[in-house]
Order: structure tokens, then sequence, then C-alpha cells
């Protein structure tokens, strides 16, 4: 049973436009944290579409109606203290927030901006426990 219900839609376009109202035209959107997400137009693309095949080989991108299904798991996931967060710094110094549903298992991935402010980068299901544990293996946020 999945940890919120899957949301059904007939196509990207519709997904899209569920994704502009839901967090766009809201944004920016608090978290159980005060820390403040904001939420943009352009995010769409990187967070539902995919471009790796589930053995990390680039494909072309394609819209994921995986990552589309979940698409109302993301405000959830912000807004759920119970969810553990993780920190992850970059190569090129950035900071990532993980904020991760243990049991589906899905993340959501923030960038820090500045202070208590981060901007929304993507979201989707982690396809192999190893995945899993790298991101377990990231400080807490």
């Amino acid at each position: 049973m999945s940890w919120r219900t899957l949301l059904h839609l007939p196509g990207e376009e519709a997904y899209r436009q569920r994704y502009l109202e839901e967090y766009c035209t809201c944004s920016p959107l608090l978290m159980h944290d005060r820390m403040r997400v904001a939420f943009y137009p352009e995010s769409f693309g990187h967070a539902f579409y995919q471009d790796t095949d589930r053995r990390g080989n680039s494909i072309p991108a394609v819209f994921s109606r995986e990552r589309g299904q979940r698409l109302l798991w993301i405000g959830d996931c912000l807004t759920r203290p119970e969810l553990p967060n993780f920190r992850r710094e970059m190569g090129n110094g950035e900071v990532r927030r993980l904020i991760l549903v243990p049991d589906e298992p899905y993340v959501v991935v923030l960038r820090a901006v500045k202070g208590m402010k981060c901007k929304f980068l993507t979201a989707y299901v982690v396809e192999s426990a190893s995945a899993v544990k790298k991101i377990r293996g990231n400080p807490s946020w």
C-alpha cells in the first residue's frame, strides 16, 4: 500500500498543470521547520522527466508517470517532521536537503539557497536498497 494515494491524470500536460497549481502559484511553501521552499515552473522538466534507465544508463529524457503520480507527495514530505532529513554537500559546494519516505522509498530533493530558504529540485522513487543506504549515509539535516 502506498504512503499516500497516487494521482492519476490523463497525461503529461495535466500533471504539469497540477504541479503549477499545487506548488508554483502558492510558492514559497513553508516546511514544518519554517524553511521556505520555492517552486518554479521550469523545475517540472527536471523533476518529472527521467534521463537514465534503472541501471543508470543515459536515455532520451521522457516524462515519468511514476514521478507524476507522486506529485502530491512532495507537499506532504515538506510538512511531516517525522520523515528523516539528510544534508548532502555536492562537489561544487552546493547543499542539498534530502527528505526520505523510507517505506516507499521516495525522496524529495531541495537545494539550500540561503538561511531558511530552499528551492525544489526533484523527487523520485529510490530504485535500490544501496541508493537508500547512500542517502541515509549523509548527516542528518
